[in-house]
């Protein structure tokens, strides 16, 4: 989890039975994010981020053929409610092998 996603994200998707990591209690809450999510794919997890920069990561990543372990990119919860995002990433969590999300940026809720 990226150290802009809200507590209750981490919180709800932890209840439901997904293994969490924040970029804070990895101590990387401070890391750009080309590190953050370098160290996501590194511990062969995908990244929850509502960071925008992911975008341009991602397409730069795979322009010089290098490779993540996949972002998952949440649109402000000021659009969306709540309750959308948590289901739509629940749903991610269950549906996709963490093999499945390697290379790849979806945005949620889906």
């Amino acid at each position: 989890m990226d150290h802009h996603v809200h507590g209750y994200v981490t919180d709800h998707l932890r209840a439901g039975g997904v293994d969490c990591l924040t970029a804070a209690e990895d101590q990387h809450e401070d890391e750009p994010d080309e590190v953050v999510l370098a160290r996501a794919t590194q511990l062969g997890r995908s990244l929850v981020t509502y960071d925008r920069d992911f975008f341009k990561i991602h397409d730069d990543l795979l322009a010089r053929r290098e490779h993540h372990a996949g972002v998952l990119r949440v649109d402000s919860a000021k659009r969306v409610a709540p309750g959308e995002i948590l289901a739509s990433l629940l749903l991610a969590a269950q549906a996709y092998d963490p093999t499945d999300m390697a290379d790849r940026l979806e945005r949620h809720p889906l």
